[in-house]
């Protein structure tokens, strides 16, 4: 009797790339901190916020890889 091994090979979880509207505000800087204790599964390519300067500011000096900031 001939019997067959099969192997499932499971790929690492691809990088969610998002955009985040509202930077500043309370979910925005929540979602901010997950995505800094997460980079290997979170890339942020836009971010916006609407008048708080001083701490956009201090999210562009700390966010990860971000491509487009709006104002």
């Amino acid at each position: 009797m001939h019997h067959s091994a099969s192997v499932l090979i499971l790929a690492p979880p691809a990088v969610q790339s998002f955009s985040l509207l509202g930077s500043t505000g309370s979910i925005g800087t929540q979602t901010l901190e997950i995505i800094a204790e997460h980079p290997d599964k979170f890339r942020l390519t836009a971010m916006a916020a609407g008048s708080n300067v001083d701490l956009l500011a201090k999210q562009v000096r700390c966010t990860l890889r971000c491509m487009l900031l709006l104002l």
